[in-house]
C-alpha cells in the first residue's frame, strides 16, 4: 500500500541508500518480498532549484529494476529474474500502466519471488521522466547505490547495528570491524563504499 510509508520530502523514491536504507536480504529457496515507494514530483524545480518551475513533470515510468553482474572488466546489469525475482507495480489504477506513475501522488512496487543464486549485487532502479517542455519529453534517469544480498541457506545477515566497532573510521588503508555472532564458524563479510562498490 502506497500510503504505508511516511514521506518527509516532496518526492523521492525509498528504500533511499543515500539515508542509509537498502532492500532486505534474502536467502536462497526461502520466499523474499521487500517494497519499492515512489513519490513523483511535480516540477523540474522541485528536483534541481536552479530549473524553472514552468518546466512540468506528467509522469514518471518505473522501467526496470537491475541487478549487477560486477567482473574485474565491467558491470553487466541483468533483469531481476536472473536471480528469481520479479518485480509489480501499484499506481491505484491511476494508469492502465501499473509501473507509471503520475506527478505529485505516491505509489510503490513489489519485488518478490524465491531467491534461486547466491550473491551480494549492486542495485539501480531506472526511469523515464516525462515533462512538459516546450514540447513532451521523456527523459532517462537511474538511481543507484543500492545493494541486494541473496545468503545461501543457513546464513545469518548482520546489521550494521549488530556491530561493535570499526576502526579506524574513515579508513584508507585497513580497518578492524568488531561484531557478535552466536556460535563459532566461518563469516563472510563485504564491504562496500558510498558508490555501491564493492
Amino acid at each position: 500500500n502506497p500510503a504505508d510509508h511516511v514521506w518527509t520530502s516532496n518526492f523521492g523514491v525509498s528504500p533511499d541508500p543515500t539515508v542509509g536504507e537498502n532492500f532486505q536480504a534474502g536467502t536462497i529457496g526461502v520466499p523474499y518480498a521487500d517494497v519499492v515507494y515512489v513519490k513523483t514530483p511535480t516540477t523540474a524545480a522541485d528536483i534541481d532549484p536552479t530549473l524553472p518551475t514552468f518546466v512540468v513533470i506528467d509522469s514518471i515510468h518505473l522501467d526496470a529494476i537491475f541487478y549487477g553482474i560486477v567482473t574485474d572488466i565491467d558491470t553487466t546489469w541483468a533483469d531481476l529474474s536472473g536471480v528469481g525475482l520479479s518485480v509489480t507495480c501499484n499506481n491505484l489504477g491511476d494508469s492502465p500502466d501499473p509501473c507509471m506513475f503520475m506527478s505529485g501522488n505516491a505509489y510503490c512496487g513489489d519485488i518478490a519471488g524465491t531467491p534461486t543464486v547466491t550473491g551480494s549485487y549492486p542495485v539501480k532502479i531506472v526511469v523515464t521522466a516525462y515533462l512538459n517542455f516546450f514540447g513532451p519529453q521523456a527523459v532517462p534517469y537511474e538511481f543507484t547505490g543500492y545493494t541486494l544480498n541473496i545468503n545461501p541457506a543457513g546464513v545469518e545477515e548482520l546489521n550494521w547495528e549488530n556491530f561493535i566497532t570499526l576502526a579506524p573510521n574513515p579508513a584508507s588503508n585497513y580497518s578492524l570491524i568488531s561484531f557478535p555472532v552466536n556460535t563459532n564458524g566461518n563469516v563472510t563479510l563485504d564491504v562496500y563504499n558510498t558508490m555501491g562498490q564493492r
